[in-house]
C-alpha cells in the first residue's frame, strides 16, 4: 500500500472537494439564461434534483407577438326595393275574388304657389300741350354779326317752350308768362335776309312761322354799354350811353319813345333829367340812339326789376272741365310758394304745391253752382298779395 507523501496537498484537496460537493448540492440561485444546467445525480446547479448525466440548456422565455386588431368589417348597404307600380289592379283582387279591389294610393295635391301681386304701372301721362302762336318780335330788325336780345309776343307759351331761328334752338330762351318769352340768337354767321322763326312748345307742337329780317349794321354810331343796366320799377335813375360817333342832335329811345337827352360827347349821351321807370312792368326794354342819319343802331336791352313780383300761372291741365265731376289739374309757372291758392272764377281753392313751378289742385264742380262756358283761372301769393295773369278754361255739361 502506497502512502502519500505529502499530506499538506492531500488535505487542500480534499477541501476542495468538499466545497465543490457542497456549492454543487445547494444550488439555491437558478441558472442564468444561457448558461449549461448541470446535476451531479441527486441535485442541478439550478437548486432542482436530477440525474448528473443530464445537461440541459436554460431557454430563454419567448415573447408572443402582439395581436393585429382587424378592423370590423361594414355590411354592405342593401338596396333599397324598387316599387314597380301595379299595371293592372285586377292584381290587387284577392284570388277568390270576394273582396272589393284596393283603391290607389292618390298623392296629396300640393298647393301651388301663387306669384305675388306686382302693382300696377300706372301709364305717364303727358299733357296735352297746344300750339303756341306768335305775332311780334323785337326788336323788329336784327342785326347780322352779332348776338341779339329778341322779346317775343304771342299766346300759348309755357315755361318748357324754347325759340327757333331758321331751324336752329335760341341760344336761350326765358318764360315771362303765357304771352311773353324772351329769346338770346346768335348772328354772327348770318348774313342779311328774311329767315323763318317759331315757337316749339312741348310734345313737338310748333308754332306758326314768323317771317324776321335781319340788315347789316352799317350805322357810323354805335353803342358800346349803357349805365346802369337795371333799375326798381316806379323810380327815377339817372341814365347814359357809351358809344362812338354820336352826332348832334342825337336822342335816346327808351322802350319805343323819344327820352330827353343831353350830347356831352361824340362818346357819351346822358338822359335829361332822368330815366323814368315810374308805371312800367317789370321786364327787359330795348334802348338805342336815333342819331339822325336814318340808320338804325343797334339797340341794348335795360331790366325793369319788381323787388316782389307776382307769380306766373302758364298753364292748366286739362283744359276742359266737365260740370258735375271732379277734377284734378295740373297747373304750370313760376314762383309758385306752399301757401299759393288757385282760384276758378272766383271760388278757392288749395295747391298741392310740387314746385315753384309745378303744383297740383283739385276742384269739385259737383258742388256749387257753375255755367257752361269760358271761365278765367288764376294763383295767387298771400304773402305779398299778387295774383298772376288769367288762363282761359272752358266749363262743358
Amino acid at each position: 500500500m502506497a502512502s502519500v507523501q505529502n499530506p499538506g496537498v492531500v488535505g487542500w484537496l480534499a477541501v476542495v472537494f468538499l466545497l465543490f460537493s457542497v456549492g454543487l448540492t445547494a444550488c439555491p440561485n437558478p441558472v442564468p439564461p444561457g448558461k449549461e444546467k448541470v446535476c451531479d445525480g441527486s441535485s442541478c446547479n439550478d437548486g432542482s434534483t436530477g440525474d448528473r448525466s443530464r445537461v440541459e440548456v436554460a431557454l430563454e422565455p419567448r415573447l408572443e407577438p402582439p395581436l393585429e386588431l382587424q378592423p370590423e368589417p361594414r355590411p354592405e348597404p342593401r338596396p333599397e326595393p324598387r316599387l314597380e307600380p301595379v299595371a293592372d289592379r285586377s292584381e290587387l283582387v284577392p284570388e277568390d275574388g270576394g273582396a272589393e279591389p284596393l283603391p290607389e294610393p292618390r298623392p296629396e295635391p300640393r298647393p301651388e304657389l301663387q306669384p305675388e301681386p306686382r302693382p300696377e304701372l300706372q301709364p305717364e301721362l303727358t299733357p296735352d300741350f297746344n300750339a303756341s302762336t306768335v305775332t311780334r318780335v323785337e326788336p323788329t330788325v336784327g342785326y347780322a354779326g352779332a348776338e341779339m336780345f329778341l322779346k317775343i309776343q304771342g299766346s300759348g307759351f309755357f315755361p318748357q317752350s324754347y325759340f327757333v331761328f331758321n331751324g336752329s334752338k335760341a341760344k336761350q330762351t326765358t318764360y315771362i308768362d303765357a304771352n311773353n318769352l324772351e329769346a338770346k340768337v346768335n348772328l354772327a354767321n348770318v348774313k342779311a335776309g328774311v329767315y323763318k322763326v317759331w315757337v316749339e312748345n312741348p310734345g313737338g307742337k310748333r308754332s306758326s312761322t314768323f317771317n324776321y329780317k335781319v340788315e347789316l349794321h352799317s350805322c357810323i354810331g354805335s353803342i358800346q354799354s349803357i349805365s346802369p343796366t337795371s333799375g326798381l320799377m316806379g323810380k327815377r335813375i339817372a341814365f347814359r350811353i357809351v358809344g362812338q360817333n354820336f352826332a348832334v342832335g342825337a336822342q335816346v329811345i327808351f322802350n319805343n319813345k323819344v327820352i330827353p337827352t343831353k350830347r356831352i360827347a361824340s362818346a357819351l349821351l346822358q338822359v335829361d333829367p332822368y330815366l323814368d321807370l315810374t308805371g312800367l312792368k317789370p321786364g327787359k326794354y330795348f334802348v338805342t340812339v336815333d342819331n339822325k342819319d336814318n340808320c338804325k343802331i343797334r339797340p341794348e336791352v335795360f331790366t325793369v326789376i319788381d323787388p316782389d313780383p307776382p307769380p306766373a300761372l302758364a298753364g292748366v291741365l286739362p283744359k276742359t272741365l266737365k260740370i258735375g265731376s271732379v277734377h284734378k289739374l295740373d297747373l304750370y309757372g313760376q314762383r309758385f310758394e306752399k301757401d299759393t291758392l288757385f282760384f276758378l272764377g272766383t271760388q278757392q281753392y288749395k295747391i298741392a304745391w310740387q314746385s315753384a313751378t309745378y303744383a297740383e289742385v283739385t276742384v269739385d264742380l259737383s258742388k256749387g253752382s257753375w255755367t257752361a262756358g269760358s271761365i278765367q283761372a288764376t294763383v295767387r301769393n298771400p304773402k305779398n298779395g299778387k295774383t298772376s295773369k288769367p288762363v282761359t278754361l272752358t266749363l262743358t255739361k
